[in-house]
This record gives structure tokens, sequence and C-alpha cells, in this order.
């Protein structure tokens, strides 16, 4: 079973107590694929969302398909983590003996540990990325916010604040 439609993806330029953007996306299992415009959602009412459309916001586009990206990253080396080490303990309990140990390949053992650890890595790495993405996207900057707020009619209550 396929499953597919549009979703709102990518929480980013938020103003705390206000709303964020979301980008609606065409979606496949989840995955979101083509954007099709930004909203700055406000709530949420009978399952309907509710906002204002702001056009398309780029930031919010990088920013689900990088997070999307490192998802897929870290389920592949988590893959080649798990097979790495499956394929070492594979080995090892087909020795009959310690003498049996000399004849396997080293270059093979290498190779199997190296896919472990560097899955292990790549995973990390790939979690790290897609946390920091968010943590780098996640507010509105003075200049988005003012933009927001004017866009639902609101005046800024940091307008007029110094700079800091």
């Amino acid at each position: 079973m396929i499953i597919y439609g549009w979703r709102l993806y990518g929480c980013t330029d938020e103003i705390p107590g206000v709303g964020h953007v979301a980008t609606r996306f065409v979606h496949i299992w989840y995955v979101p694929i083509f954007p099709f415009g930004s909203v700055f959602v406000t709530g949420e009412a009978g399952g309907a969302t509710q906002g204002v459309s702001v056009g398309f916001s780029l930031k919010s586009v990088l920013a689900v398909w990088t997070r999307t990206a490192m998802v897929l990253f870290a389920l592949g080396g988590l893959a080649a983590s798990a097979w790495g080490a499956l394929d070492i303990g594979n080995r090892l309990l087909r020795l009959k003996s310690l003498a049996g140990l000399k004849r396997i390949a080293g270059v093979d053992l290498f190779t199997s540990g190296a896919a472990a650890g560097g899955g292990l890595c790549f995973t990390a790495v790939a979690i790290a990325v897609f946390v920091l993405t968010g943590m780098l996207t996640r507010t509105a900057g003075r200049r988005r916010r003012a933009e927001l707020l004017a866009r639902l009619g609101r005046p800024d209550p940091d307008a007029h604040a110094p700079e800091g």
C-alpha cells in the first residue's frame, strides 16, 4: 500500500505564543518530496490548520530536505553498522578453533569492522546535523518576525527595542 498526500513539514521561524512557518509538501510514505508554498501556522481547530500564506520559505524547504536526508543517512549508517557487526559475528562463529582464526583474512575482518564502526560514526554525524538544523532554523530573526507579524496585522512589540 502506498501512502501519499499533502502535509505540512519544516517548523521554522517560530514566534513563541504566536506560531511558526511550515511548508506544504507532497509526500510519499511521509517522506516530503515536492514543496507547494509555505504557511505561517497560528493554530489548529478541528483537525484543520489555521494560518496565513507567506509565499515560499526557502529556509523551511531546506530544513525539511536536510532533516529528511539526515534520517535516511542515519538509517543507512545503522544498516551498514549492523551488516558489519553481523558479518564479523558470522565469521567468528564459523571458527572450529582458535587455529582457524589464522585462515580468516585480516582484510575481511577489517572491512567488516570498518563498516560497523564507520556506520555508527556516520549515524552519529547525521543525528548531530539533524539536531543542529532544527536548532538553527527554529526561531525567527528580528526582520522575519516583524514581517510575519505584519502579515497577521499585529504590531511587533520588540520593533523599537535596541539591538542586542
